[in-house]
């Protein structure tokens, strides 16, 4: 039940996180001993409950229970769960072979999760119900890509850049980037003037059938998503018990200056007055610590430097005012009921990283050690603390409150399924995505560079992520990672933003949502 599905949740993932880890040579000497084990006993548990999964599932189907298990393709991820560390342990194989039934292994562990959160059911969904247009506009993406790819080999096999003349070499080898055009990304520049002109007209006109098919899936797969919302779209009671605040007027007075003017239709002159400050001083505090950051400006000789002094001793003063306000008014504030719970809410911890470290800094002289050691300590990391003052650009959230919208979104069970199912699918494709380049790359004779960056997985998962938003400053692959950029391309090339896209339309929603009410 719940201890089975839980259990197989977590050890797949540490097992994930465990061979991602195992891949980077220099991580392993650094991290401790006892971490390295535990992560190696999460893998042997998630291997025996692999192993075991499987063979309740195989006898269940010999007695009827579950009809046509092995036939299934969850039955293949299943085996291939735990049987190349089988094969692995009592067969010596090659590096290479190993590292690939490694990967293999440990993305099917990821892939039985599926039975949870039915993400990739969804792509089965959309393939069937879609699939004679997925088949026109398929053929028109492998038409307008031969065309293309042909005119463009003709044009410029001559270049006389030589670097460029090296990518169109031939109709195939220009097919790679003509892809990587069509998809609407531009790596390369030094067309010759036909090829400019081509590549243009490729951007203006042949991008936007060219990406239909992959439009359509993504598109698809969040429009999916947001029909299961809205058909379970509910808001979830507040947890919390309700809490009785008695009514000061001074400090009632004081929360409504506090809490600004956003949703209120008439709201009191003070609280308008006193959020344009704030808001106001925070930008100005911002900017300082940027451009207090030059040489110039931190020389106590200049003009700059005393000017710089002034202003960080203006809006330390505003907002220690501020602190000690919503500190006051904290017992009487419905979002804390308590000054502990402000003094560890998000907004008082920004509140004293701000300003504490300005005041540590003025006990040198203290007759305390350890105030005279945290003074000593703030000296020396000067800097690094002035830039914490940009974190007050998160307390803006008090009047204009797009993260607490955010976090109403996220609340309904609705919006935490779609992210736990779009979280699901994009991590697979992701970790698919880099152990397949990471194995095709790091081999490379050619490229040293490329050697480096894809010398592990968990250095490969960065380049990834960036090639599955669509980005490209990266072109010179090898054959096998080329294969596999063109299924990124067609097939994952947007899944990836799906979280974004529920999080910006959950936002878009609350922000209504409010309107309405006011």
């Amino acid at each position: 039940g719940a201890l089975w599905a839980g259990s197989t949740k977590v050890l797949s993932l540490l097992s994930v996180l465990g061979f991602v880890l195992s891949t980077e040579a220099s991580l392993t000497e650094e991290l401790p001993g006892l971490f390295q084990t535990g992560l190696a006993f999460a893998s042997f548990l998630s291997f025996l409950l692999c192993a075991a999964e499987y063979a309740i599932r195989t006898a269940a189907q010999r007695r009827g229970i579950q009809a046509g298990y092995t036939s299934s393709l969850m039955s293949f991820v299943d085996l291939l769960a735990f049987l190349p560390e089988m094969v692995l342990v009592s067969v010596k194989i090659g590096p290479g072979v190993a590292d690939a039934a490694r990967s293999a292994m440990i993305i099917a562990r990821l892939l039985k999760l599926e039975r949870f959160f039915r993400g990739f059911y969804v792509f089965k969904r959309l393939a069937s119900e879609n699939r004679v247009v997925f088949l026109a506009t398929g053929l028109v993406a492998a038409v307008l890509l031969v065309i293309c790819s042909t005119m463009l080999y003709l044009l410029e096999r001559g270049n006389p850049n030589e670097a460029m003349r090296r990518y169109y070499s031939s109709v195939p080898a220009a097919m790679w980037i003509t892809m990587l055009n069509l998809s609407g990304e531009c790596p390369l520049v030094d067309y010759a003037q036909g090829g400019r002109w081509i590549t243009a007209i490729m951007g203006l006109l042949a991008v936007g059938f060219f990406t239909v098919p992959f439009g359509l899936m993504s598109g698809g797969f969040e429009e999916y998503l947001e029909d299961s919302e809205e058909a379970s779209d509910t808001r979830p009671a507040d947890p919390r018990p309700a809490v009785q605040v008695a009514k000061d007027p001074v400090k009632m007075k004081l929360l409504e200056m506090l809490h600004g003017s956003f949703g209120s239709v008439n709201p009191p002159a003070q609280a308008v007055i006193f959020e344009r400050v704030s808001i106001s001083v925070t930008l100005l505090s911002v900017s300082q610590t940027m451009f207090g950051s030059l040489l110039d400006a931190r020389d106590p000789d200049t003009w700059q430097w005393k000017l710089d002094s002034l202003l960080e001793q203006s809006c330390v003063a505003f907002f220690t005012f501020e602190f000690l306000l919503r500190l006051f008014t904290a017992p009487a504030d419905p979002c804390y009921w308590s000054r502990r719970r402000y003094l560890l809410s998000p907004c008082g911890i920004i509140d004293l990283l701000t300003v504490g470290p300005y005041y540590l800094s003025q006990c040198s002289n203290s007759s305390f050690k350890a105030l005279r050691g945290l003074a000593r300590l703030a000296d020396d990391f000067d800097e690094e603390l002035r830039l914490l003052r940009v974190l007050r650009l998160g307390v803006l959230d008090n009047y204009i409150p797009s993260v607490r919208l955010l976090k109403r979104d996220r609340k309904r069970p609705a919006v935490k399924k779609e992210l736990a199912v779009a979280g699901f699918v994009g991590g697979v494709i992701w970790l698919s995505a880099a152990c397949g380049l990471w194995l095709a790359e790091r081999w490379d004779p050619q490229e040293p560079e490329q050697r480096e960056r894809f010398g592990s997985v968990l250095s490969a998962l960065p380049f990834t992520l960036v090639h599955l938003t669509g980005d490209y400053p990266l072109v010179d692959y090898t054959l096998p990672s080329k294969a596999i950029h063109c299924i990124m391309m067609v097939l994952t090339q947007g899944f990836i933003a799906v979280p974004a896209g529920i999080l910006a339309n959950g936002f878009k929603k609350e922000t209504l949502e409010v309107a309405a009410a006011q």
